[in-house]
Order: C-alpha cells, then sequence, then structure tokens
C-alpha cells in the first residue's frame, strides 16, 4: 500500500478543488461513435526465381503487416443534439466526421533481403528493382482525411487524402472535393489538389501513372550537334551508398515531380431511378530541368528531356479525360430494367478510350444481362510504355444468373475482336458457370471456366466447401486446377492448389485465421504458403 502525504495548504486546495466539481453541472457526455479495427498478417512462403541451375532457385518471402482503421463519427456532437433537440431536423445539419487507414509492411525474406547477379556484379535486391524496397520497410495512409456532410445543407466536404474509384479508374488525391446538391436533381463535384503517386508522403507503391521500373530511368544526353542525342539511363555516378533498405540506385527525377489534378463533374441527385454522371479530369506535372551540373557530362546538358532549342515545356499533361456514364432502373409489367452506358475520352490521345452499353433484365430469380464494349489501351502522356499496349478489341457479353435462397447458378459467355491482327488469330471465344448451394449446414460453390484468348488456352475449375464446426471455429478447404497450353514452354501443362482455411473466434470482435496453401505447377512443382492473421475490432462508444 502506498500512502502520499501533502501539506496543510496542498491538501485544503485539493479538498476545495474535489467540492467544487462535485458541485459542478454534470456536462452532456459526447456521442460521437469511435470505431477502430486492427489487423496483423504473417505470411511465409517461397518464390520460384527467375532461373533454372545454381543457386537461389527459390526465393523466400517473410512478410508482417500491421493495418490499422480509425473512424469517429459526428464530430462536435452535432447530430447528437439536433436529435434531443429537434428529433424531426437530423437530416437537416451538418455531420462531421474523420476517418485513416495506417498500413505498416515488413519483407525480411530473400525476397527483398537477398542480392542479384547483375553482370559481373552482385547487387542487393532492392537496388536493382528500386520498387522492392516499398515492401522491405513501409508505412503508408492509403487515406484519411475529414469530411464534413450537409454544410450549409448544401454541400459535402472531404479534405486530406482520399481513394477515388470512378470512370477514370482508381487514384489517391492528397486535396479537397466538394459536392454541391443544387435543391435541383443535379448536382456539382469540384475536386482539386496533388495526385498520390509513388513518392508522395506516405504513399501506397504502384500508384504512379507511369510503369517504368525506377532502375530504368532514362534521361536525354545531348550530342555534340542538336538533335544527335540519344536517352540513356541515369548517371549514377553519385558518391556511392549502402543503405539496407532502401535503394542506393533508384534515381527518377520526373517521379518526383507533383501532380495538380483538377475534377469537374455534374450528377444526377436525388433520381431514384438514375444514376448518371459527366465528369471532366486533367492531371500535369512540371518538366524536370537539370538535374546536375550542366557540364557533367560529354556535352552541355540542356535538361532530363531534349531541350537544345527550348522546345521542352515548362509543363506537361499526364492525362486529360471527359467521361459520362448513366444507369436506369424502370420496371415493366413483371420485367425489371436497368439499362446501362459509359464513355471515356482521352483529350490526350485524341480518341476513344473505352466505351460500353448494356441491358439487365430481372424477372423473379432469373437475370439476364448482355453487354459489348471497346477498348483502346492507352498510357500516362510521360509514360514510353504505350508502346506495348495490347491491341484495341471489340468485346461481346452474355451473363445468365439464378438465384434463389442459398441456391445460386451464373454462367457467362464472351467473343473478343482485336484490331489489326494480320495472322488472322484476333477472334477469340470464352465462358464460364458457376453453382453455389447449401447442404444443411456445408456451403459449396463451384466454377468452370474456358479462356482461348491471347497468351494461350486455359481450362479450369475450382470447388470450395464451407462448414462452421462450432460457434467459435469456421472450417474452409477448396481445391482448384488449371490447365494451360500455347503460353511457354515453362507455364505449359496442369497445374494444381489444395487450400485450408480455418477462423477461430477469440472473443467478440477478436479472431484468428490461418491459412494453408499446398500448389503444384510446371513452373514451381511444390509450393507450400502459410498465412495467419490476427484480427482485432474494437467499437468503443464515446
Amino acid at each position: 500500500m502506498r500512502v502520499t502525504c501533502y501539506r496543510p495548504a496542498v491538501a485544503r486546495a485539493l479538498a476545495a478543488a474535489v467540492v467544487l466539481a462535485a458541485l459542478a453541472p454534470a456536462a452532456p457526455a459526447r456521442a460521437y461513435r469511435l470505431e477502430l479495427s486492427a489487423r496483423t498478417l504473417a505470411k511465409l512462403y517461397e518464390l520460384p526465381a527467375l532461373r533454372l541451375i545454381g543457386g537461389d532457385l527459390t526465393l523466400s518471402r517473410r512478410q508482417f503487416r500491421q493495418d490499422l482503421t480509425v473512424t469517429a463519427w459526428d464530430l462536435g456532437d452535432l447530430a447528437a443534439r439536433r436529435a434531443r433537440r429537434h428529433p424531426g431536423l437530423l437530416d437537416r445539419g451538418p455531420v462531421a466526421w474523420v476517418t485513416a487507414d495506417l498500413e505498416l509492411d515488413h519483407d525480411f525474406g530473400a525476397w527483398t533481403m537477398g542480392q542479384v547477379a547483375v553482370g559481373d556484379d552482385r547487387l542487393d535486391a532492392i537496388d536493382a528493382i528500386p520498387e522492392l524496397a516499398s515492401g522491405a520497410v513501409g508505412f503508408t495512409i492509403p487515406y484519411a482525411y475529414l469530411a464534413i456532410d450537409r454544410l450549409g445543407g448544401a454541400l459535402d466536404v472531404r479534405l486530406g487524402r482520399q481513394l477515388r474509384f470512378d470512370e477514370f479508374g482508381g487514384a489517391g488525391l492528397d486535396g479537397v472535393a466538394l459536392r454541391i446538391h443544387t435543391g435541383a436533381p443535379v448536382a456539382i463535384e469540384v475536386e482539386g489538389g496533388l495526385r498520390v503517386r509513388d513518392r508522395s508522403p506516405l504513399a501506397i507503391a504502384g500508384s504512379d501513372l507511369d510503369g517504368l521500373a525506377g532502375a530504368d530511368c532514362r534521361e536525354y544526353v545531348e550530342g555534340a550537334t542538336p538533335g544527335t542525342g540519344t536517352w540513356q539511363v541515369i548517371d549514377r555516378s553519385r558518391a556511392p551508398r549502402d543503405t539496407r533498405l532502401a535503394s542506393d540506385r533508384g534515381f527518377c527525377p520526373q517521379r518526383d515531380a507533383w501532380q495538380p489534378t483538377v475534377e469537374l463533374a455534374v450528377a444526377a441527385d436525388g433520381v431514384p431511378w438514375l444514376d448518371a454522371r459527366l465528369a471532366y479530369r486533367r492531371t500535369r506535372s512540371r518538366t524536370v530541368g537539370l538535374i546536375g551540373a550542366v557540364d557533367r557530362l560529354d556535352h552541355p546538358d540542356t535538361g532530363l528531356y531534349p531541350d537544345e532549342q527550348g522546345q521542352a515545356p515548362a509543363w506537361g499533361d499526364n492525362a486529360e479525360l471527359v467521361s459520362a456514364s448513366a444507369r436506369a432502373r424502370r420496371r415493366v409489367a413483371r420485367l425489371a430494367l436497368e439499362p446501362w452506358a459509359y464513355a471515356r475520352y482521352s483529350l490526350l490521345h485524341a480518341g476513344l478510350e473505352r466505351a460500353g452499353a448494356g441491358v439487365l433484365l430481372a424477372r423473379g430469380a432469373h437475370q439476364v444481362e448482355p453487354e459489348v464494349a471497346r477498348t483502346v489501351p492507352v498510357f500516362d502522356g510521360d509514360s514510353i510504355w504505350s508502346v506495348f499496349a495490347i491491341r484495341p478489341a471489340v468485346d461481346a457479353r452474355l451473363r445468365y444468373g439464378f438465384r434463389r435462397g442459398a441456391r445460386r447458378l451464373g454462367a457467362l459467355a464472351w467473343l473478343r475482336r482485336y484490331d489489326r491482327d494480320p495472322d488472322g488469330t484476333g477472334l477469340v471465344l470464352g465462358g464460364a458457370a458457376s453453382a453455389a448451394a447449401e447442404l444443411r449446414r456445408l456451403a459449396v460453390r463451384g466454377e468452370l471456366y474456358v479462356d482461348g484468348g491471347y497468351g494461350g488456352r486455359r481450362v479450369g475449375g475450382s470447388v470450395h466447401a464451407r462448414w462452421p464446426a462450432t460457434r467459435a471455429v469456421d472450417l474452409t478447404g477448396g481445391l482448384a486446377v488449371v490447365d494451360v497450353a500455347g503460353a511457354s514452354p515453362r507455364s505449359d501443362g496442369t497445374s494444381a492448389t489444395v487450400l485450408g482455411h480455418a477462423a477461430w473466434q477469440l472473443d467478440e470482435g477478436v479472431a484468428v485465421m490461418v491459412t494453408g496453401e499446398l500448389g503444384h505447377a510446371p513452373i514451381a512443382p511444390l509450393a507450400f504458403r502459410t498465412l495467419a492473421v490476427l484480427d482485432l475490432a474494437f467499437e468503443p462508444d464515446m
């Protein structure tokens, strides 16, 4: 037992403070809701190396990952206060909330910590392939933003790092997004900020529009006369370093350039039978100039890009797109109809990038959906990978679905035609069929598919079963088999994988999950992979 003694004056002051605190009116408790979710993952498995003889035929992956998601609803007690004073006005005032996701990744296996042979030298793997550095040790924030809904009764605000998945694809933005409810059945959306890319602070790896490898970034090296220069790997004759958990060779100045992005859109608002949106987005970046001394090369350097005659612009467009999409919902007698269409036009490439249309017809437990789409692959305007884009194609699909209780059936048939195919092999077919049912406590689902597309013919199938052994233990098992032909001598053949998964709920919001996978493939005759997850979910009311 510990006893603490105070001087008489201090004791009297403490006693007075306690009495005043007891007599003071109680402050109302804040009613915002705090949700926390934590997940810990560990992965241990081997990957085949791209070599047939010698050492290091397999590379180990030893991954540790920690996720933490935090969401706090009704900051400032605004919605709860309105609910107490005016229950009928709950949805007529602002509601503020904040949400964020944090991820920590660490891979200490040979995949990232090993070495690779480059010519006569052996380099650290993350030096030869700088993109591996983000997996060696990575702390990222996929999203973290403050949101205010119904500000002034007509404005929704998002401020911070946001993830967007819309007609323009998936992307992150460090900035602000506004949605203005005009009172008419039309909303106006305005978004501006910096596009999240690999070199953005605490960004997810692989965010760049450009797919160029970090160790292969090139600069324009001027020749003796204007126009005779060549593109070469950036000169790395800097002071050598030996950083174990970071790349010493990755140097891409253009990736350090900020990418201001703006988006404007109008969308249907409050129309129950219609979703429609027309949007414009533009992403730019400043042109990189000198990256070293003017005389560091054989001839005076004018910048990263050709600029002997001042032809390099101060800014360049990475992407400039216009998109339109619409989906309507109507009912004719007992038939439900959902016609839809979308299109995306690249102003940078002066051409239609993708477009499609279809209709979903549903009656009772049956659904049929025919669709047709046109795709023209393009890349970032600052990318060299546009020359490797696959051919444009027209794709036609027909889907069927059936659902009644726990029984489900599905089927898909597709036909694709590639443009400008001199070999006459641009027409490919494919299809799939699936079924699912519950037999007492056992849930079973299976799938068969065939793909006659580019890259070889693929035929395969899979079956999975789930059994809740007890109220706390859930077991899952599966088998998948695929046969490949015409792809490459190393990958042609039959592959099979057996999967087992167990989930054990220790307590409310606390679970342990373990997965084991045993596979056989021509490129990896025997592979075993394990995954363990500790999932903690807390939802305290505060």
